[in-house]
């Protein structure tokens, strides 16, 4: 194979720390077999390298890779840099990529896409027309049940500014599923030492995203 051909000359580079002559040898190399040369490279290193790979390769090469690399260099970038990448991969690509990934980290991924990018997106990962998937929004707040009110303010505060509303708060567990749904007024009546389980009340309201 390719990669195995080159894998001695990258990882002499990589131990030289050569940054300059890796990114020179990428730019010669095309979009696939620089795919190749990360899928057989030690994890701690495809975090530096994929940064070295020539602007105008990157989105190529990180469609030519398996699911797996592609989640851990989503979980291991800086929102910045997923940003400019998921922007750029083709509506099918994206979309592939999203139906991959974890709950968690395609809504993560989703929140980081323009307004227009997220309609779409939406709408290719398959809800159904007139659906209430159709008219959700990515752009809300959550916090955890074992937060302190504190926290919980401090994390409306860091992330309530990209919201498109924070007069309810959602509650959701590890697994990102709705446990309850919090009018912020009701915070403000709270002890900060409080945690957001003592003003729960577990009784709101859902629709099936495939509903009406």
């Amino acid at each position: 194979m390719f990669s195995e051909l080159i894998f001695p000359d990258i990882q002499d580079l990589i131990e030289k720390k050569d940054w300059k002559t890796v990114k020179s040898f990428f730019s010669d190399l095309f979009s696939q077999d620089i795919a190749k040369l990360l899928s057989v490279l030690n994890k701690k290193d495809i975090v530096i390298l994929f940064r070295l790979i020539p602007l105008q390769k990157t989105t190529d090469v990180f469609s030519e890779l398996e699911p797996s690399l592609q989640e851990f260099i989503l979980t291991h970038f800086a929102d910045k840099e997923i940003r400019d990448l998921i922007n750029e991969l083709p509506p099918d690509d994206r979309t592939a990529l999203f139906e991959e990934l974890p709950g968690k980290l395609t809504q993560k991924l989703i929140n980081l896409l323009s307004k227009e990018d997220c309609k779409e997106a939406l709408k290719l990962l398959g809800y159904p027309e007139d659906s209430v998937g159709r008219l959700m929004t990515p752009d809300y707040v959550a916090i955890r049940p074992d937060w302190s009110i504190e926290q919980a303010f401090e994390h409306i505060r860091n992330y309530g500014r990209d919201a498109e509303t924070i007069d309810m708060i959602y509650v959701v567990d590890e697994n990102w599923k709705l446990m309850d749904d919090i009018p912020v007024r009701r915070f403000v009546l709270v002890e900060n030492n409080k945690n957001v389980k003592d003003v729960m009340d577990y009784s709101f309201i859902a629709i099936e995203a495939n509903e009406d």
